[in-house]
């Protein structure tokens, strides 16, 4: 092992995402994204539970299959529907 000095830590935020796929970036309800697979579907719905749990601003989605994949939109909030 090899000692290293002055190498400054990261700050608090930086590195790894807290969830698999990047919920975050849906800022606005009609944005996108797609995901490479077939059996992606339970995972997606567990890390967005898992969002939704860590943040201050919990969004909905819905998931539509596509040729060698699938899409995920942002979705208006329920609650916001009335």
């Amino acid at each position: 092992m090899k000692i290293a000095k002055k190498i400054p830590i990261p700050g608090k935020g930086s590195g790894r995402p807290r969830t698999k796929y990047r919920f975050d970036l849906l800022k606005e309800v009609g944005n996108s994204f797609f995901i490479e697979g077939d059996n992606v579907k339970h995972s997606i719905y567990s890390s967005l539970a898992s969002y939704n749990r860590k943040s201050d601003h919990p969004i909905n989605i819905t998931i539509r299959s596509e040729t060698n994949g699938i899409r995920v939109w942002r979705i208006e909030d329920n609650k916001k529907k009335k």
